[in-house]
């Protein structure tokens, strides 16, 4: 029996043994995770529920700022079984060297839940529609809260089917427009950053809103191998059945990609037996197949 044959199994074991669905309020149910996770309750057969009081759970989705994080605190304590917050990868010190905000000492790999945090606040100051944006500050609001067990789930560049960035739609493109070349720059070709299918995150982001055992921790989400982008555009190419070739250009990014944001998964895996349910070659052939009717 295969890793996922297992874990499904056990799934459906946990949910059926203890005779009755979860209930789970998702509190931002719109966007282009959000939709994916309700979908993945739907087919667990869990209760959706509007009201967080009524919830053994609340998966905080849009918590994008220290007073976003503050008021679902003030609103949730002491009413819901636990919190489930979406975090993000930018919280780390190595996403900072990335950016130039950091020290350009580079940050030991893998990035796991215990690696240095950024000492720099606010990475995106200068857009206005992001100025307040602080995961760091969320996280903080929302751990350590006596009355309102809370688990962070730092996650990945997000991607699939409803992904508003397109991040490889321009990859599909030329495919699809059968060009003969597509370039990459060549700090990036040999640079890796953790990815998550968009099925894949809203399945753990489910585990971890009804796992009883999650509360009180931290925990990073996204691919188990984490490819170069190299790498990962040739996966693309395979899948497509493009035959063109891949050439490293200059690179055009202000970014140090001397420093990988390759994060270790490893602790959710190993402590709640998660495995991925959507293969990676799948992943790719679905995003594929969505950017090429919609792009």
């Amino acid at each position: 029996m295969s890793d996922l044959a297992v874990y499904l199994s056990i799934r459906w074991l946990r949910h059926n043994v203890s005779m009755r669905a979860m209930r789970i309020a998702v509190a931002g149910p719109t966007g282009f995770i959000a939709p994916h996770i309700v979908n993945c309750l739907r087919e667990h057969g869990d209760h959706i529920v509007d009201d967080g009081s009524e919830a053994d759970a609340v998966i905080l989705v849009h918590a994008f700022t220290q007073e976003d994080a503050e008021a679902a605190v003030r609103l949730f304590r002491g009413r819901t079984g636990k919190l489930v917050v979406l975090s993000s990868g930018d919280v780390y010190r190595a996403y900072g060297v990335l950016r130039g905000t950091e020290s350009r000492e580079l940050e030991r790999l893998p990035i796991t839940e215990d690696s240095r945090l950024r000492t720099t606040l606010y990475p995106y100051r200068n857009d206005p529609k992001l100025a307040e944006y602080e995961k760091i500050l969320v996280e903080r609001a929302v751990m350590g809260v006596s009355d309102l067990p809370a688990c962070v789930l730092r996650l990945p560049a997000v991607y699939g089917p409803g992904d508003r960035h397109h991040r490889f739609g321009r990859w599909v493109k030329q495919m699809v427009d059968a060009s003969p070349v597509i370039q990459i720059g060549a700090g990036m070709a040999s640079w890796r950053w953790t990815h998550g299918y968009v099925e894949n995150v809203a399945d753990a982001i489910v585990l971890a809103a009804t796992d009883g055992r999650t509360g009180g921790r931290i925990y990073n989400i996204g691919e188990q191998a984490v490819p170069t982008v190299r790498e990962r555009l040739e996966s693309f190419g395979r899948v497509f059945g493009w035959s063109g070739q891949i050439e490293t250009v200059p690179d055009d990014m202000p970014l140090d990609f001397r420093q990988d944001m390759a994060v270790s998964t490893v602790r959710f895996r190993s402590e709640l037996g998660y495995v991925d349910p959507i293969s990676p070659e799948e992943a790719v052939s679905r995003t594929i197949g969505w950017e090429k009717l919609t792009g």
